[in-house]
């Protein structure tokens, strides 16, 4: 140290030294301002608290790559990452600075960042965009490399999710009998418009996710009366128990050109005359009033009345009629 003050920088300069000890090979001195001791053990004039290499000598302090190791003692003094991957070559010369393997398939592309970095493939393809390279997904068209696990890549799986190596498909509509929604009738689309699980294709009710309830052979999207079973009771098949106030109204929607407003008249007197012999529990009386529609029916067929709608009509009829013989009518 030959002047005072010429050497170091910040804590490393002393402009007024109060005093020197020498202790093992090292020097140390005390200011006077604020009585700082600074140790000097390389002799670079520069003070070991602020040396960038304190156990070897460097003067100038370079520090190449600013890693606050002084080039003097940084293994890698152009390398601010003082050789990341730990492969012992500086990352500034280093091939592959973040691969220690430095490019083990020998392709050109370093390990780090190689989508197959144990087979060599420079082209890096990703088909199915997984991050893994073609050359070593074993599903290079399947992203989800075989999610459900049964040894069948998802793009030729017939159930992608669900797992089934036989790949049964027993109404052969591609679509495999684990994850088939009409397992026994050809549907691909796998349409299910009520989300029920079964497919419209098999579906009784499509548009039913019930599927009729109350089991009158009606659907409940069309069932008048979705929670009362009217098997056997149903000639207009609107889900509901016939009943004598149902067919008057049956009788005065059909249009015209069906039924005419004479025949009309006529037969819903006879109806109604049915209506107050039950309401006096008069069951016989109300048998023969509905009878006696049957007949006018029966007449009119062919001529004021459709086949169909006559069928229709008497079927209406007897219903109320074995209603009333077994006591259960309203």
């Amino acid at each position: 140290m030959n002047k005072w003050g010429n050497y170091g920088t910040g804590d490393g300069q002393f402009f007024n030294p109060y005093g020197i000890a020498v202790h093992s090979g090292s020097v140390y001195v005390a200011e006077v301002n604020n009585c700082r001791v600074q140790k000097f053990a390389m002799g670079d004039g520069v003070g070991d608290a602020c040396d960038n290499c304190p156990a070897d000598p460097n003067l100038d302090q370079a520090d190449s790559d600013s890693d606050g190791m002084g080039d003097a003692c940084d293994i890698c003094p152009l390398d601010a990452d003082n050789d990341a991957d730990n492969d012992g070559i500086c990352g500034d010369v280093d091939p592959c600075p973040d691969d220690a393997s430095n490019d083990a398939d020998g392709d050109t592309v370093c390990g780090g960042v190689d989508n197959c970095p144990t087979i060599a493939n420079s082209d890096q393809t990703d088909s199915d965009g997984d991050g893994v390279g073609d050359a070593c997904d074993p599903c290079p068209d399947d992203a989800d490399n075989d999610a459900d696990g049964d040894g069948i890549c998802g793009d030729v799986d017939n159930c992608p999710g669900d797992a089934n190596t036989d790949q049964a498909d027993g109404d052969v509509d591609d679509i495999g009998d684990v994850c088939d929604n009409c397992a026994e009738t050809p549907n691909a689309d796998q349409t299910d418009s009520d989300e029920d699980g079964l497919g419209d294709a098999c579906d009784d009710c499509p548009l039913d996710p019930d599927n009729d309830a109350d089991g009158d052979g009606v659907c409940g999207n069309v069932d008048a009366c979705p929670s009362e079973d009217a098997t056997g009771f149903d000639a207009d098949e609107n889900g509901c128990i016939d009943n004598v106030e149902g067919l008057t109204t049956i009788i005065n929607t059909l249009p015209d050109d069906v039924l005419s407003d004479e025949t009309k008249t006529s037969l819903i007197s006879k109806v109604e005359a049915a209506q107050r012999s039950i309401d006096r529990d008069k069951d016989n009386a109300a048998i023969g009033q509905l009878n006696a529609f049957i007949n006018e029916v029966n007449a009119q067929t062919g001529n004021k009345i459709s086949s169909e709608v006559a069928a229709m009509l008497i079927a209406y009829a007897q219903n109320i009629i074995a209603q009333v013989e077994q006591n259960d009518i309203f």
